[in-house]
């Protein structure tokens, strides 16, 4: 863990309660029939009514003297979008399409310390509305190579959602970030045997980023969204399935990945993370998966699967002080499927691979979240 050792703390604990409810609308309208020219387009309304509350403090203390910060937040979020296709052969297809959105988010952020801990920062009271529109056009042209390959190029403008955070600035406002934009440039290839026997895709890509979200520290223990001032992205993908017997089907994927900082510079810490890779993001990943499936009698189908995945090491945090190293995962899992109802038996990390899910600095301790260790469990499940 780039050579600071991590330090267990049962002294301190750590919750925390949502309540959700989401009501959305969407309405999608296409031409039809097998013309040369071709459209379709659509309308979306969503809104989302959030409440969160997070506990830190001394394990020690009673619930009520817990330092906690209690966030609510409403957004509601429409959008139209629509798409022209074109076919000036059977070889090629051209697809031209567009998205408009418009997003409002108002939040209540409060935070306080019974305890006078003050684990989350001095307490406070703090409201924020934020709204911004976005167009999101992409073209596409795609070329028909055979019965069942073709060859596509992708060109597209996109746009993550700003926000606003629950942990208040040292002044008394509330933290928000704006959105996130991205233009992304796609080639790739798919092609397969006529039967399916076996399939094979292959993808590359760059993604430039504008004002990218990242997370910064705005206190020792607290650590808020800000947008980075520019980054990029690169990298393959090659996926693929093969037969190997009427029961027996090998499935197996490859990403291979470079993300980094253009120009990032933490103005709250006083930190240049300019040149280090993304968090989060392993250079080399691969998947292999292999499945079996038997027919039995009426209708029945025993189906079992061994799922492995390997993630190169990848840093949790922009500066890169905190890596984790190579994980190897084994998961495996054998089920049955009448009409109506499933049973399944299935095992997650079966080599107990011991690693983290996150890891950052609070306070000046090295802090990590351990990932689920061996899992076993029965899944049953039925239709109506």
């Amino acid at each position: 863990m780039a050579g600071r050792r991590l330090q267990r703390l049962p002294f301190l604990m750590q919750g925390q309660t949502e309540r959700q409810r989401q009501v959305s609308q969407e309405f999608r309208l296409a031409s039809t029939g097998d013309m040369p020219l071709g459209w379709r387009a659509g309308l979306f309304y969503m809104r989302e009514s959030f409440r969160c509350t997070q506990f830190y403090d001394y394990e020690s203390l009673p619930r009520d003297l817990l330092s906690l910060t209690d966030f609510g937040q409403i957004t509601t979020n429409a959008w139209a979008y629509g798409e022209m296709l074109w076919k000036p052969s059977e070889l090629w297809e051209i697809s031209l399409g567009a998205r408009y959105t418009h997003e409002r988010k108002s939040t209540l952020s409060e935070m306080a310390s019974p305890s006078g801990t003050y684990m989350f920062g001095a307490s406070g009271r703090a409201e924020r509305r934020i709204s911004y529109t976005d167009l999101s056009p992409e073209l596409s042209v795609t070329r028909r190579l055979g019965a069942d390959s073709i060859a596509y190029a992708k060109l597209n403008r996109g746009c993550k959602s700003g926000g606003i955070s629950p942990y208040i600035k040292d002044d008394g406002t509330a933290n928000s970030h704006d959105p996130e934009k991205t233009t992304t440039l796609e080639l790739g290839c798919r092609t397969g045997a006529t039967d399916r026997a076996w399939t094979l895709a292959a993808t590359a890509f760059y993604t430039d980023w504008k004002d990218q979200q990242a997370l910064v520290y705005t206190s020792p223990v607290t650590r808020v969204y800000r947008n980075a001032a520019a980054a990029t992205s690169k990298g393959i993908e090659i996926e693929g399935t093969a037969r190997l017997h009427p029961e027996w089907r090998l499935s197996f994927g490859y990403g291979y990945t470079d993300t980094r900082y253009d120009d990032f510079v933490d103005t709250v810490m006083g930190q240049d993370h300019s040149g280090n890779p993304m968090p989060f993001a392993p250079r080399n990943s691969v998947n292999i998966g292999l499945d079996w499936a038997h027919d039995l009698a009426d209708g029945k189908r025993l189906t079992a699967a061994l799922d492995y995945t390997f993630r190169e090491s990848h840093s949790f945090t922009p500066d890169n002080s905190f890596r984790q190293g190579s994980v190897h995962l084994l998961d495996a899992r054998i089920w049955i499927e009448p009409e109506r109802w499933s049973a399944s038996l299935y095992a997650k990390n079966l080599t107990d691979e011991r690693y983290l899910r996150n890891c950052c600095d609070w306070g000046g301790t090295p802090y990590g979240v351990a990932a689920s260790g061996r899992t076993v469990g029965v899944l049953l499940s039925t239709k109506f």
